[in-house]
């Protein structure tokens, strides 16, 4: 039984290393973790060993490793919505189980459901809402975070607050400009952020006729 746990806390570990690192895959590595530590909850279920309740604390752990990749997905905007729906019976079953053996409430469990609380305010918070919160709004640099305003537009649009929207097409626009202004000696970066502005405003089209369906050309 540990094999798995140690398996799954080795890989969880180097895929934290692997993304704060920027290196691609990391995400993967994170949610193979949570595969692995799905079968060794099931094995510690199945067996229903008296010491189940001693295991408790390395169920939270999963739980709470469920709920990070969860919070990343979502800060990050990955496809990873469904997660949050298996963490919602993950949470639910630890619940269960402690109120079943009526074991004192300890901190684990408690971090586990502020984790959770958190997850689900963010997950019924509106995705525009989440990127200004965690991209824009203490950014010291959003005057030239053309991508970020960008992104930022592509969720009101999606949201069907399309003046928003277009204001902040408008920011991103104006955040091209900040960044020539910076960048004049810089050929390299002046040409990438040429062609920025021309996808912004090519988008900026697209978003005015409400056909805007494609967040960047291929």
């Amino acid at each position: 039984m540990k094999i798995f746990k140690t398996i799954a806390y080795s890989i969880f570990l180097l895929g934290i290393m692997l993304k704060f690192a920027h290196v691609l895959g990391a995400s993967a590595l994170m949610l193979l973790a949570i595969l692995v530590m799905c079968v060794y909850l099931l094995i510690t279920v199945i067996r229903k060993q008296k010491d189940t309740g001693k295991r408790m604390p390395d169920i939270i752990g999963f739980v709470l490793l469920m709920l990070y990749i969860y919070l990343d997905a979502r800060i990050n905007f990955y496809p990873l919505h469904w997660m949050f729906y298996v963490a919602v019976v993950a949470v639910v079953a630890v619940t269960i189980f402690q109120a079943r053996n009526k074991d004192k409430v300890k901190f684990p469990f408690l971090l586990m459901w502020i984790v959770f609380l958190f997850s689900i305010v963010l997950h019924v918070i509106p995705s525009s809402k989440v990127h200004y919160a965690f991209y824009l709004l203490n950014n010291s640099n959003r005057s030239e975070s053309s991508r970020d305003w960008y992104y930022y537009s592509w969720y009101l649009y999606h949201e069907g607050k399309f003046n928003e929207s277009l204001q902040a097409n408008d920011s991103a626009l104006v955040a091209i400009v900040n960044s020539q202004m910076k960048a004049k000696n810089d050929r390299n970066e002046m040409d990438e952020l040429k062609k920025d502005s021309i996808i912004l405003t090519n988008k900026r089209k697209e978003l005015i006729t409400h056909t805007w369906n494609v967040l960047y050309p291929e």
